[in-house]
């Protein structure tokens, strides 16, 4: 075994040790046992094989010293000296930044699903589910104590053995097959006999005493699954194994020393009617608005989930941080423990006692190193679901620092849009911070407009995104906090339509908006839609993104000026076949901000150009296939005889 782990390590590259971090731990390690020579005379040191040869090397490297003992010891007098001790003269090594006396050492519970090897964990061993239904049946037998209690099977006969293999594989099989008829899945009690039988047979056909895992799987695949094995018919196979692999979690003693929030943890979930001491799923529904309750529910829930402690995940619900289903009053959550949530949280408790204060204390730092106003209201609204609701002055200090250095249009627009959603939602999620979150606004609608007229010439790329900036901008000023910034919205609007270079849908969308305000724009829209639709062949071809600006913001407009539908339509007749092609995207895009009804006027009135009715245009008329190829034939022999004219 020894060879072997030498030479597996001897062909791993000398980098992937190093990326591993498996070097440094093996200089931890030499370490360690160099200190712990010179206290005694002989030292067992139990390694992985793969880290015995590294081992081996480093100490190798180290120094032996020879030191006298104190006087007055007994082996002094006799003339003894101290055993030579190791002194490490590798290179320095630090696991981590923590002293002394902050670091612990805590035992943590396990879950059978961490425990499975078929999960990923190398040191564990395949379907413990299955061996703890063994180890029961064994604990009862032979080998059991006087006392009952259950104990290591000494003496247990190999009748013994072969019985408990068998009584593990028969209820795994009737458990099994339980559950798939709950499912509704068509398992009857003799195909659970069938498949037991089968258990048995294939067990004397491979020469063993008893069935086992293996015997169980395949009985289990021949019997319990009807035709083909596919994802629609291998249910019973699922739930055999997850009933292999065992939903157990593990339980620490009441004295067990333990990090203070590993004990909030387990405390909240009492609390909460969350399950800890189960590995199967549990779905939990919120009403977030109608239950005091649920609502600190779900901000703890939020807490573990910034904490990527892998506890709680939000399937349904309002998605405040993507600014997504915001109507939503319930939230659904997916919870599931596994020995990954323990040693997790461990590794939080460097940031606080309890749940809550390890989550503001990361979200602290992360909010301190933030350097632009997106990421920095993003974090914001992450405190805000978890219930950090109260800014304090170094928070909003840092905030207000960032707006003012931050020089980026879109991220001071995706920052204000989350700065806007949470003013809205402060009655909702019951938060009292109006003032603060108003100067918030303030400042960031302030430096918006200040960049505004910067954007006239934004990629095509990046025009939309500025179009719905500058709607949202408009709107928010409808609030009572930001109602007196309009006019300076206005200002920075005809600044931008001052220049040259504006693009033709923000044109649009901002001189909606200006109509919007003040219905004497409305001649100046029917100006510049002429110049567009009416206008050279390079100015038609901006004419859809122009409409499609205009239309999301004013699409009103068409109804109220007649002549609209009038210009419209004279710019398609005018069109040649190509051009028309090409503005035909542009042209759906921008008619698609109309609703139904809305777009069944329109019809009507284009309907109305050509002295026609709108139900008219609904379908056309049809042609038969005989009618239609010979058409096609026509066509084709009217080019062929004009190239022929053209080329005599």
């Amino acid at each position: 075994m020894l060879v072997y782990c030498a030479l597996s390590r001897e062909a791993t590259p000398a980098e992937e040790l190093e990326a591993d971090g498996c070097l440094l731990r093996e200089r931890y390690m030499a370490k360690k046992l160099a200190e712990a020579s010179g206290q005694y005379e002989r030292i067992l040191a139990v390694t992985g094989g793969f880290h015995t040869a590294g081992l081996a090397e480093l100490l190798k490297e180290a120094e032996e010293v020879d030191d006298a003992l104190p006087e007055g010891r007994p082996e002094a007098a006799a003339g003894k000296k101290r055993p030579a001790r190791l002194v490490y003269t590798g290179p320095p090594v630090s696991l981590h930044g923590l002293t002394k006396e902050e670091q612990g050492v805590y035992a943590l519970a396990y879950s059978m699903e961490a425990a499975d090897s078929l999960n990923g964990y190398a040191s564990g061993m395949p379907s413990p589910g299955f061996y703890e239904q063994v180890w029961k049946r064994l604990s009862q037998g032979k080998g059991a104590a006087d006392d009952g209690s259950a104990t290591a099977c000494e003496g247990a006969t190999a009748y013994g053995n072969a019985a408990a293999y068998e009584g593990a594989v028969l209820h795994q099989l009737v458990s099994a097959g339980r559950l798939a008829r709950r499912r509704g899945e068509a398992i009857s009690s003799y195909d659970v006999a069938c498949a037991f039988a089968q258990a048995k047979g294939l067990a004397a056909l491979r020469g063993k005493q008893a069935p086992g895992l293996y015997e169980l799987r395949d009985s289990a695949l021949s019997s319990f699954v009807k035709g083909e094995c596919n994802l629609s018919a291998d249910l019973p196979l699922r739930l055999l194994q997850e009933l292999n692999t065992g939903r157990q979690a593990g339980r620490l003693s009441a004295d067990a020393e333990r990090p203070p929030i590993l004990r909030d943890f387990e405390e909240q979930c009492r609390r909460f009617g969350l399950k800890i001491h189960t590995a199967a799923r549990q779905e939990v529904t919120l009403e977030l608005f109608a239950k005091k309750k649920h609502m600190a529910q779900s901000r703890f829930l939020h807490q573990l989930d910034f904490l990527k402690i892998g506890f709680a995940k939000r399937t349904k619900g309002a998605d405040l941080l993507n600014r997504r289903d915001r109507s939503r009053v319930r939230e659904i959550w997916s919870c599931h423990f596994s020995g990954q949530v323990p040693a997790a949280l461990t590794d939080c408790s460097a940031s606080g006692g309890t749940v809550a204060e390890a989550a503001a204390e990361q979200l602290r730092r992360q909010y301190a190193g933030s350097t632009g106003t997106k990421e920095a209201a993003r974090l914001l609204t992450q405190g805000f679901l978890m219930g950090f609701t109260g800014q304090s002055s170094e928070r909003q200090a840092h905030l207000e620092a960032v707006l003012a250095a931050d020089g980026d249009f879109f991220s001071l627009a995706e920052g204000f849009s989350y700065l806007r959603m949470l003013y809205e939602l402060q009655q909702l999620y019951d938060v009292r911070d109006e003032a603060r979150m108003t100067k918030l606004l303030s400042l960031c609608f302030q430096k918006l407009t200040q960049l505004l007229p910067s954007m006239a010439g934004v990629s095509k790329e990046q025009e939309t995104a500025c179009m719905s900036c500058c709607l949202a901008l408009y709107q928010s000023t409808g609030h009572e906090a930001l109602k007196a910034f309009r006019p300076r919205l206005s200002e920075s609007f005809e600044r931008l339509l001052a220049q040259p270079e504006c693009r033709p849908g923000l044109n649009g969308a901002v001189l909606g908006l200006l109509y919007g305000e003040d219905g004497a724009w409305e001649e100046r829209i029917v100006r510049t839609a002429a110049g567009y639709l009416q206008g050279s062949p390079s100015m038609c071809k901006k004419s859809a993104a122009f409409l499609r600006g205009l239309f999301y913001t004013a699409r009103d407009i068409v109804f109220v000026q007649k002549r609209f539908v009038s210009m419209i339509d004279s710019l398609i007749a005018g069109l040649d076949a190509e051009t028309f092609l090409e503005l035909l995207p542009g042209l759906r895009m921008a008619f698609g901000y109309f609703t139904p009804m809305e777009t069944d006027r329109i019809a009507g009135q284009a309907a109305a150009l050509h002295k026609a009715e709108k139900k008219h245009l609904s379908g056309g008329l049809l042609v038969s296939p005989l009618a239609y190829e010979y058409g096609e034939n026509l066509d084709g022999y009217g080019i062929k005889r004009m190239e022929e004219v053209w080329d005599e």
